[in-house]
């Protein structure tokens, strides 16, 4: 029997998962080094490897007798640093002998590898001082050798850096050549044509693979593609456990502190050798794209044409990677966990994730919190302001009512119920327009502020119909530059959708996100031709008023409280929205259940960690003691963001139990730290709640033990003043 239909007969059994499998499941009919090409694609394979076999483990419990970081003289064991660099070439040679059969190219392999064993010693700034480049290769060896110091921090960034130099170089041909697999079109990239999953033909593949080869070589780092070469013959090694015996090497033994592994002493180093190539990698890719899809502009000011391309990719299809998104995605990362230790404890730049959830990601770049933040200077904490809305304040129990939705499979212990309010549209608008007003005049006496507006308006969940955020828009546009809100976030009701498969009408509840622009105002200008407009992310989970909630809330004279009742909303295609303002701060937001009912989207928002997360409600009081502030502080603890609850004030008014006195509580806050969180009265008379927030730039650390290098903002109450626009009508 053949290597390969030993290999088929395991893998049809089930009987073990091999490095080669989870390349060809990122890129299927695709080759394995495609993904040394560009940066997110190979941290999303040694996150994919990582994450099936919880090796990052590693980097806090190693095996028995070993310690994390790696020892130098076990980083020159995996790069094939010897004295005459033998191990090196015998490791390279297999990799690219393998990489011409696979691409069917032809290229000068003896060349080619010392040329790129002049390169590792380059990288890493030990430059020969001699035109043979010995005396440089023989400094490297001796750091290496010298065990007394630690270098892999120091190594994995310079490597890092060094690719991020050279993908800065790229050209949109040659991107266009390792982007080929994610849509139709004539150009991958910038073609409108809708993304269809199919790959683009090429008319002469043959020229395409050599070319692929030549850009691998020169835009990947010598030494990355040493550890890449190392890596590669060992996971293609068909006899990786005995010689005499025909067995690929298992992905789940690169946990290699599992007891069972432990009493072989020879395999446990060797398994302890590939882990730590890995997770090298794994860093070395995350500092290469240090502040994509972050930072508008790099440090030092210049152009990144590689960072250029892939924010494309991901304000176009939610990831920096070219692999389908359905199969993986790489996104920007603002907070790292401090608790625990997972996949996300050890990057710092960028989150992988696999799921069926659309990921949609935007950036404001022209307004005027976009603006306050830029130009505040470093040694100061900038702040922001939010103004709380927590319209309707007045609930009517006429506003609920049981509906009709078809022939539903359901049974008669269930039922759907809709909230749909009766009132003057214009005057609820005037109404809030008021509140807006004095918030502005609140903030007009403020001398560190720059101008004498909202930057971020919050409404909660169903506050608004369709019509009236349109009327609220133009209203907003109506006003000055430097009084408009940069950013609103509502939860608006919109009209029911036929559905003639099961003969269901339903409405949508769904949060807007929209930011200012000083050209467009609020208008569509960053939705593409989709079905649904990207400042759009619909409800994930219906709510359930059940016997108990029904009283709670004064319903039961129009919902029998016997019955469970279903909220007649449509579930859509789950999205997650991000929200950049500026290179500072990113943004997202939940509706209600969304919060609690954590699958599929909480471990997406976790590798993200956004510095603000909204979540607006129609709830009770926001109390320390209710599901709301549970589920805010589990991502307040992991991974640091600082979340908001709100509910509207008509709602709460309404909640009874005999268990409290009646509450004022519209909002909760929770941010990292120790700190408590912190309820938000609406006080009697008040309407609005503005918040003041300070930024506070921190370096954070990831479980490898690297430091971040820009920092990471985080967001921090530091005032609450209640908004009166009528002192004499109390709410």
């Amino acid at each position: 029997m053949s290597n390969e239909d030993y290999k088929q007969q395991q893998r049809s059994q089930g009987r073990f998962i091999t490095a080669i499998d989870l390349a060809e499941r990122l890129l299927p009919d695709l080759k394995m080094n495609e993904l040394l090409m560009w940066a997110p694609d190979l941290f999303a394979f040694t996150s994919y490897i990582l994450s099936l076999t919880g090796a990052y483990q590693v980097v806090v419990s190693p095996p028995r007798d070993k310690r994390w970081f790696p020892k130098n003289s076990e980083i020159k064991l995996w790069l094939g640093i010897d004295n005459d660099y033998q191990q090196m070439r015998k490791n390279l040679t297999f990799w690219l002998e393998n990489a011409k059969t696979e691409w069917g190219v032809k290229i000068d392999t003896e060349n080619e590898i010392e040329s790129l064993i002049l390169r590792v010693v380059e990288t890493l700034e030990f430059k020969p001082k001699t035109g043979d480049g010995k005396e440089g290769q023989e400094q490297l060896r001796t750091l290496l050798e010298n065990d007394d110091r630690d270098i892999w921090i120091e190594f994995v960034q310079k490597v890092g850096d060094n690719w991020n130099a050279m993908l800065a170089k790229i050209t949109e041909h040659d991107f266009s050549l390792i982007n080929d697999g994610e849509l139709t079109g004539d150009n991958p990239l910038f073609s409108e044509t809708i993304y269809t999953g199919k790959r683009k033909s090429f008319e002469d593949t043959k020229k395409r693979n050599e070319e692929l080869l030549k850009i691998l070589l020169k835009y990947t780092p010598g030494v990355l593609i040493a550890c890449w070469a190392y890596f590669y013959n060992e996971v293609n090694n068909p006899h990786f456990y005995q010689p005499d015996k025909v067995k690929f090497m298992r992905t789940s033994d690169l946990l290699c502190n599992q007891d069972g592994l432990q009493q072989n002493e020879d395999l446990k180093n060797r398994l302890w050798y590939i882990t730590q190539a890995l997770i090298t990698m794994h860093a070395i890719a995350d500092i290469a794209c240090t502040g994509w899809g972050i930072k508008e502009k790099d440090k030092d000011g210049k152009t990144n044409k590689a960072k250029e391309l892939a924010e494309k990719l991901l304000f176009r299809k939610g990831s920096l990677s070219t692999i389908n998104p359905e199969r993986g995605r790489v996104m920007p990362k603002r907070h790292n966990p401090g608790l625990g230790i997972t996949l996300r404890s050890i990057s710092s730049n960028l989150g992988f994730h696999r799921s069926s959830v659309e990921v949609v990601w935007r950036r404001a770049s022209e307004n005027n919190l976009v603006k306050k933040l830029r130009d505040a200077k470093d040694n100061e904490h900038s702040t922001i302001s939010i103004l709380l809305l927590p319209f309707p304040l007045s609930i009517k129990t006429k506003d609920f009512k049981a509906v009709e939705r078809g022939a539903l499979p359901m049974s008669g212990n269930y039922g759907f119920f809709a909230y749909e309010p009766l009132y003057n549209s214009n005057e609820n608008i005037e109404d809030i327009l008021k509140v807006i007003e004095k918030a502005n005049e609140e903030l007009a006496g403020n001398e560190r502020e720059d101008s004498s507006c909202v930057d971020i308006l919050v409404f909660p969940e169903s506050s608004l119909g369709e019509e009236e955020v349109g009327i609220l828009e133009s209203k907003l546009a109506n006003l000055t530059n430097s009084s408009s809100p940069s950013i609103y976030i509502a939860g608006v009701r919109e009209g029911s959708v036929n559905s003639s498969k099961s003969k269901a009408n339903f409405s949508r509840n769904v949060v807007y996100c929209k930011y200012f622009d000083k050209k467009t105002k609020y208008g569509n200008f960053d939705s593409e031709s989709s079905e649904t407009p990207k400042y759009k992310q619909y409800k994930h989970h219906r709510w359930q008023l059940n016997n108990s909630q029904i009283r709670q809330y004064g319903l039961s004279r129009v919902l029998y409280p016997e019955k469970l009742w279903w909220e007649s909303a449509k579930v859509s295609k789950r999205r997650v929205s991000f929200l950049n303002v500026g290179d500072k701060i990113t943004v997202s937001h939940l509706i209600c259940e969304d919060l609690a009912r954590q699958d599929p989207i909480s471990d997406l928002i976790r590798h993200v960690g956004p510095s603000l997360v909204v979540t607006i409600l129609m709830d009770g009081p926001q109390l320390r003691d209710r599901w709301s502030s549970r589920y805010a502080t589990v991502l307040s603890d992991d991974p640091g963001s600082s979340v908001i609850t709100l509910t509207s004030f008509g709602l709460v008014k309404r909640w009874t139990t005999p268990y409290k006195e009646m509450s004022r509580v519209v909002a909760l806050w929770s941010e990292g730290g120790n700190t408590m969180p912190r309820e938000l009265e609406l006080a009697q008379g008040a309407k609005g709640i503005l918040l003041t927030l300070s930024v506070e730039l921190r370096n954070e650390k990831t479980a490898d033990g690297r430091q971040e290098r820009y920092g990471t903002n985080s967001l921090k109450l530091v005032d609450v003043i209640q908004i009166y626009p009528d002192k004499d009508k109390p709410a």
